[in-house]
């Protein structure tokens, strides 16, 4: 049985991308036939992506091509016998990571012969009811964990509620585990931590 195959996407880390986060203005997501509507600006970042060879020294965009760069990636040198869509792949992120996590596995359940699971954490909601439920019917196995006194996984908000979750999602609570304030709240360690006590000590800035 191959390896498990993980693509991690990190969170907010640039001043472009802060700006991004707050386009929440609703646009097609292209990506996916009927994938009703996402915001505009995690759509943006998500056409920045693209690949890179080891020696490169800068991506090349690859509008519409990157889960499919993805997918060539991770299946390179796979046994014939073995069925692409039984490879085990897990996509995950973090904050902006885990909304970008979630269009790419929306992308390759759709569009490449791959079943990734997704494991996200403090995702901020992605796109409308109509994205939402397509994404619903395409994941296999999808986690969204959130902090419940994180404010992030409960953004965007807007007056008409069309922001909508992709799953249920899996709550967790950092009260009485780790010191509050909006950035304890939200950090991957302080979820990570609340997760896996034993084996993921808190950040002392937050303890």
């Amino acid at each position: 049985m191959p390896k498990t195959a993980v693509v991690a996407l990190r969170g907010t880390s640039t001043t472009t991308e802060w700006w991004n986060d707050f386009q929440w203005d609703l646009v097609p997501f292209t990506q996916v036939p009927n994938g009703g509507k996402v915001a505009h600006g995690f759509d943006d970042i998500y056409h920045t992506f693209g690949t890179m060879t080891p020696g490169q020294q800068q991506s090349t965009p690859a509008p519409g091509a990157f889960a499919a760069s993805i997918a060539q990636a991770a299946t390179e040198g796979l046994a014939a016998e073995v069925d692409p869509g039984d490879l085990p792949i897990v996509v995950t992120g973090h904050s902006l990571g885990g909304a970008l996590a979630t269009l790419l596995v929306a992308d390759l359940t759709a569009n490449t012969p791959l079943k990734p699971q997704a494991w996200t954490f403090a995702s901020p909601n992605v796109g409308d009811a109509i994205f939402a439920a397509r994404y619903g019917a395409l994941s296999t196995v999808s986690w969204r964990i959130y902090n419940q006194v994180d404010v992030v996984p409960y953004f965007p908000v807007d007056v008409f509620d069309n922001y909508q979750p992709v799953t249920a999602g899996y709550a967790i609570n950092s009260l009485g585990k780790a010191k509050w304030s909006l950035s304890c709240a939200h950090a991957l360690d302080t979820y990570m931590h609340v997760l896996s006590p034993a084996t993921v000590p808190l950040d002392p800035a937050c303890s």
